[in-house]
């Protein structure tokens, strides 16, 4: 095989390179919500700070100026600082079940998520028995991925079409299995049943 027969493979590998990079980059931003709160919250400190400063400043550089006015000026920027931290705050976080949830908070839990982070399990089990299975799907995820692309050698030369669409057919089907143990490890046992 020459170097131009893998020009395509990596292209399309690369390609699938960018996807995931962008799926888990998605996942990633959702999970730094309490990072993100805590940014506007160092924010509107710093904001409130500031002009609490500027205005004792203000009031020792030129004592006769109108306070009123610069109390009031201050006010209104230490309100709007307020404001952004409690919308922040106040917006109904996504939460994670806990291990002792009923069916149907679980099954709520999961339909609030997006197609993809379902699909692609890219969210935290609620009960670390589903790890294992979750680990071999993404193996085999990245398996199936690959093997079109992928030159494997065996005894007496480079696997041909048939046996690579095996190979993504076997890792496919074993993904879907994994995925599969991985959902029903991670859904809550109905009442009475411990877990």
């Amino acid at each position: 095989m020459s170097t131009s027969d893998y020009i395509p493979g990596l292209t399309l590998a690369c390609g699938l390179v960018g996807t995931l990079v962008a799926v888990t980059a998605t996942w990633a931003k959702d999970l730094g919500a309490s990072a993100q709160r805590i940014r506007i919250l160092d924010e509107a400190t710093k904001r409130a700070l500031f002009w609490d400063t500027w205005s004792k400043a203000l009031a020792n550089a030129d004592p006769e100026a109108n306070a009123a006015d610069l109390r009031s000026k201050v006010k209104i920027e230490i309100a709007a600082a307020a404001q952004s931290v409690e919308e922040v705050y106040h917006k109904p976080a996504t939460r994670q079940p806990s291990a002792h949830v009923a069916v149907s908070q679980y099954q709520e839990h999961r339909s609030s998520l997006s197609r993809i982070r379902r699909w692609f399990l890219l969210y935290k089990p609620p009960r670390w028995r589903a790890w294992v299975p979750r680990l071999f799907f993404y193996i085999y995820v990245l398996e199936a991925s690959l093997a079109p692309f992928a030159p494997f050698v065996r005894r007496g030369g480079y696997m041909g079409f048939p046996d690579r669409l095996v190979m993504f057919l076997g890792s496919v089907l074993a993904a879907l299995v994994f995925r599969w143990l991985s959902i029903w490890a991670e859904r809550p046992r109905a009442l009475g049943q411990t877990g």
